[in-house]
């Protein structure tokens, strides 16, 4: 194979502005340690700017005489764009997927190693600039599969990440199953479940593409797992309300993210009626002592 168009050590920063759908490149702007050019990375940016970049490889194709896989935890920050290499002890397996949470973690689920590819689908790493080692339960009657080359994206309840796809080996690309998997991480242990969606359901994919827009996850590209071994050119929407494969976005529906539960609506309820007892309760206090007043007021002037 030849590979003396690749350079494995070139990690020159592109830039692609939305608005004007221009691709510049920063140059010498940026500074700090640049990281080696590697590709699947586990990459997830902040609510302060600043990219995350985990694991990645590179292989013959890319200029190396061996295949290596990085377990280098690196940030990007695009206000400074500065660099940094995070050396952190009991980092997760190499290449693992990343989903950013609320409370500012992230996750990283599955993955690879140098000797195991396919990792193991059940650990789950957190960091907030410190590791962290979660197990994650499933049901009894089902069998979470290892998985690379799989997606996660939060849904819009804040707390259930949606994993699709995935291969066992990234190499034979044997379908992880099942496919499509959810993953509470409201409190711990997070709990795993599989519900089977309903609706024209997509081939098994790897390697593939998943962006959330509203209550729709979008799932485009990727390789085809299993004996077929062909790539996609389609683009699948799944809506997360439901959990039903559809062919194109419906009208704005209520949705079961952000409904009041009865416990909820309990609550809300003895609130509004605590609060106007308790107005109730100063109103007739401030009454009574008025009228003290005033009767007092009264009798000394007829006294």
């Amino acid at each position: 194979m030849a590979t003396s168009d690749y350079n494995a050590t070139n990690s020159i920063l592109w830039i692609y502005t939305i608005y004007t759908q221009q691709w510049n490149t920063s140059g010498s702007g940026t500074h700090g340690t640049l990281l080696p050019k590697h590709r699947s990375t586990g990459t997830i940016i902040d609510s302060k700017n600043i990219i995350y970049i985990f694991g990645g490889k590179v292989e013959l194709d890319m200029g190396s005489s061996v295949l290596t896989i990085f377990d280098d935890l690196f940030t990007f920050d695009i206000n400074l764009l500065e660099w940094k290499n995070l050396s952190l002890p009991n980092h997760p397996s190499k290449q693992s997927h990343a989903t950013l949470i609320p409370d500012g973690k992230i996750i990283y689920i599955g993955g690879v190693t140098q000797s195991n590819p396919g990792g193991n689908g059940t650990r789950l790493l957190m960091t907030d600039l410190t590791w962290s080692l979660k197990t994650a339960k499933s049901p009894d009657s089902v069998n979470i599969d290892p998985r690379v080359g799989h997606s996660a994206v939060l849904a819009p309840d804040n707390h259930t990440i949606v994993i699709f796809g995935g291969t066992q080996d990234g190499f034979a690309q044997i379908t992880a199953y099942p496919v499509f998997v959810l993953l509470n991480v409201k409190s711990e242990p997070f709990q795993y479940s599989a519900p089977t969606p309903s609706g024209p359901i997509p081939p098994p994919l790897a390697f593939h593409t998943a962006t959330l827009y509203q209550s729709y996850m979008i799932v485009a590209f990727g390789n085809i797992t299993g004996p077929s071994n062909n790539t996609s050119a389609y683009v699948y929407l799944i809506n997360l309300s439901n959990y039903t494969w559809v062919t194109q976005f419906g009208e704005p529906t209520p949705t079961d993210f952000g409904k009041t539960t009865p416990t909820e609506l309990v609550i809300i309820i003895c609130s509004i009626v605590a609060g106007l007892l308790i107005i109730g309760a100063i109103s007739l206090s401030r009454y009574v002592k008025i009228m003290r007043i005033s009767g007092d007021y009264v009798s000394s002037n007829f006294k």
